[in-house]
Order: structure tokens, then sequence, then C-alpha cells
């Protein structure tokens, strides 16, 4: 073991737009706690910047098998229109063997009332978030 001090701490992971239509928009932030680099904790943040509200939001996630993921659960399920109070979900992520990440989404919402389902994939993870 070595006693001297780590170095600098990480460079923060920059954030992710992955999703954006009709003024609903959905942010990753990252963060790897040093004490524990197999974490990594994923905020998402859904923001709508529309004239209706959202209601009945649900995003669910998906992560290779080598992965274990852990919903917490999301702060609300209404985006309020024109830049309300946001809705925030924390990822729990253990990847102890530093395998690529590739994240699956699955959002449902209501929307000027039509039932919205969008399924994709997040291919463009940044490589600090698992490396």
């Amino acid at each position: 073991g070595s006693s001297g001090s780590s170095g600098p701490p990480p460079a923060p992971i920059p954030d992710l737009k992955v999703f954006e239509r009709e003024g609903v928009q959905l942010n990753l932030s990252f963060i790897r706690p040093p004490e524990n680099p197999a974490l990594l904790l994923i905020t998402i943040t859904a923001t709508n910047f529309s004239e209706g509200d959202v209601t009945h939001f649900i995003c669910q996630a998906a992560v290779p098998k080598s992965l274990q993921l852990q919903l917490q659960a999301p702060s609300g399920n209404t985006v309020p229109a024109r830049g309300g109070l946001p809705i925030t979900q924390l990822f729990r992520i253990l990847n102890p063997n530093k395998a690529p990440l590739r994240l699956k989404l699955r959002l449902t919402y209501d929307h000027f009332h039509q039932s919205v389902q969008e399924i994709f994939e997040v291919n463009n993870l940044p490589v600090e978030s698992w490396q």
C-alpha cells in the first residue's frame, strides 16, 4: 500500500444531452466517487420548455449484463411547462470490470394529450464514465 496522495481529483465528466422532443429534454450528468471507482452515479434531469405540462413521466434504463444497475425513485412524474421544476432521477451503476458502458433508455410520458414512448440507446457516453 502507498500512503501518498492519489494526485489531483478526477476531472468532471461532461454532461450529455440524450433526448429532445417538442421542448422536452433529457440530460445526463455523471459522478464517479473517488473512493469507489467501480461506482458510477448518473443523474438524469428532464426539463420541459414547451407550453404544455409533461405528466406520467417514467424513465427506465438497462445496461449490459456485466454491469449492475439500481434505479432510485424519481423526484416526481410531472415536468411543468415553460421551464418549470425539472424531474431528477439517480441511476447507480456498478462496473467493477470497467466494461464499456451502454445505456438503453425507455421514456414514457404524456404531452399535449398524447402518449409518448421513446426507446433509444445512448452510444456517445463519455469514456470517462466507465474507463
